[in-house]
């Protein structure tokens, strides 16, 4: 079977429209496409009444905002490379005992002070900790045992890492899509 992205990019409308909505009956998906229709709205409406046409934008990987690739700067994304956990020492937790405390999306906005960022242990709602250029793409990085190398775009860079999820050796051209590469 063709991989999902596939399968995305040779849908026709009607059938991308409609797996979006099957997708958005469940309430984290929802709020997550509208989060993201909101984005491209945004962008859109920063270009106004302009005689342009306005650019194709898409959605970069690492910071989720809308961007076009004719405006993309080396330094235009900002992001945190970890993940969001619970911070145990948080204010946020103080009246709160045992299976009270715990990872959701409701917890999230309820307390969002209850939660930082792996990568720099900054308050969950904290500007990226990483600066690099809008990625394009389709598929989510996996996680590796070595940092990433930021490069501009246009540029690759090579590196010899393990995949985390899957103990694979592999080795990543930065530009490139590696979900293949890494079995999740």
């Amino acid at each position: 079977m063709a991989s999902i992205f596939a399968r995305i990019q040779n849908a026709t409308d009607h059938e991308v429209r409609t797996v979006l909505a099957g997708l958005c009956a469940d309430s984290t998906n929802k709020r997550y496409a509208e989060k993201l229709f909101d984005r491209l709205d945004q962008t859109a409406k920063a270009y106004g009444d302009r005689k342009l046409a306005v650019p194709t934008l898409d959605i970069c990987l690492n910071c989720k905002q809308a961007y076009n690739e004719a405006q993309n700067a080396a330094n235009a994304c900002h992001y945190h490379s970890g993940i969001i956990e619970i911070n145990h020492d948080s204010e946020a937790w103080v009246d709160c005992w045992g299976d009270e405390i715990h990872d959701s999306e409701e917890m999230r906005e309820d307390l969002p002070e209850g939660f930082m960022w792996s990568c720099c242990e900054k308050d969950m709602d904290a500007p990226g900790c990483m600066r690099g250029s809008h990625k394009q793409g389709r598929v989510k990085r996996p996680r590796t045992t070595t940092a990433a190398t930021v490069q501009p775009a246009g540029e690759s860079a090579t590196k010899r890492t393990r995949c985390v999820a899957s103990g694979q050796n592999m080795m990543i051209n930065y530009n490139m899509a590696v979900a293949d590469k890494c079995v999740l």
